[in-house]
């Protein structure tokens, strides 16, 4: 019984730790921020350090896929139908607005 309650503490530890990680790194840009959607729509808003990231997707139809800076608004990228590298010039919220007629996944990773 003892260890339980020894490796439930531990754990709640290392959860804890990980959480104050992940909003750490997620503050700086560290993240690799994923957006999921169905359809034309524009994802939530997420974080991007400066610097060059690559923009892929998953879906079983073409894509039109834009990077926007969240405010002030402007359109950084068109990336059309091809996953390519981005540069962020300057860190900030951004979101990827979507044209499809299927289901999709658009991450953006630092490189």
């Amino acid at each position: 019984m003892r260890a339980a309650v020894a490796t439930g503490v531990g754990l709640s530890a290392m959860v804890t730790v990980w959480a104050a990680l992940v909003g750490l790194y997620g503050g700086l840009g560290w993240n690799v921020p994923t957006s999921r959607g169905d359809g034309d729509q524009s994802a939530e808003p997420f974080w991007l350090a400066a610097g060059t990231h690559r923009v892929t997707w998953d879906a079983a139809c073409p894509l039109d896929v834009e990077l926007w800076r969240y405010e002030p608004q402007d359109r950084l990228a068109q990336l059309g139908s091809t996953p390519g590298p981005v540069v962020i010039a300057e860190p900030g919220r951004y979101f990827a607005s979507v044209g499809a007629a299927c289901g999709w996944t658009v991450r953006v990773s630092p490189t």
